[in-house]
């Protein structure tokens, strides 16, 4: 796999403060992150490499938000979630999962500038661009929304170009904000019904831990 996507990485539990100092302290459990009973068995282990880059944390127009300053404690993990069935082929994905909490009262501006950079800065798929699209708010958490990003891989004849798509779904509990994206297999499309039940289980899990 591409070192972005990390089908071969080594998923993760690394839980790391961030920060200014003066904020609220803290780490955030690995009993908030997706358990294997949510993940048909697999299991979330620390990020390896680059495996999902661009959404460590996605920034559509390249720039760093007001909030980050913002930002108290993070985690990211992935896991190789088993195939369901259906979908492009019985090959398995790669999930990725991030946390990341904020000071108090700073959680929904962090979403509202999210999904403002979204809508402001579609991009557009290329090898070294990306396409971010909104695809509209779902039921889950506070408020949550789902979108999609889309980057350009050498097909297998390296002849042509084919796009490379990751449905993504962010949710704030409070003042934390939650995502969790199918990073697909090696170049192939994650999928969005993953995405979409995943986010249901990823909310309960760190609201339970908080």
């Amino acid at each position: 796999m591409t070192s972005e996507g990390g089908a071969a990485a080594a998923p993760s539990t690394s839980i790391s403060a961030s920060g200014s100092g003066s904020a609220v302290a803290g780490t955030i459990p690995t009993a908030a992150l997706l358990q294997p009973a949510d993940l048909n068995g697999a299991e979330m282990k620390p990020v390896d490499g680059d495996a999902g880059k661009a959404l460590r944390p996605p920034r559509p127009c390249g720039d760093a938000h007001p909030s980050d300053p913002a930002r108290v404690a993070s985690t990211a993990a992935t896991a190789v979630h088993p195939s369901a069935g259906g979908g492009e082929s019985t090959a398995p994905s790669v999930i990725l999962e991030t946390i990341v909490r904020y000071r108090p009262g700073s959680g929904a501006q962090a979403f509202d500038e999210l999904t403002a950079a979204i809508a402001r800065c579609p991009g557009t798929a290329g090898t070294d661009t990306r396409e971010w699209q909104s695809l509209g708010p779902l039921d889950a958490g506070d408020e949550a929304v789902l979108f999609r990003t889309s980057t350009q891989v050498r097909a297998d004849d390296q002849a042509t170009l084919a796009p490379w798509t990751w449905p993504v779904a962010v949710a704030r509990v409070g003042d934390d904000l939650v995502l969790v994206a199918d990073l697909g297999w090696e170049t192939m499309n994650g999928e969005e019904t993953t995405v979409r039940g995943l986010i249901t289980a990823a909310v309960q899990r760190v609201r339970a831990t908080t």
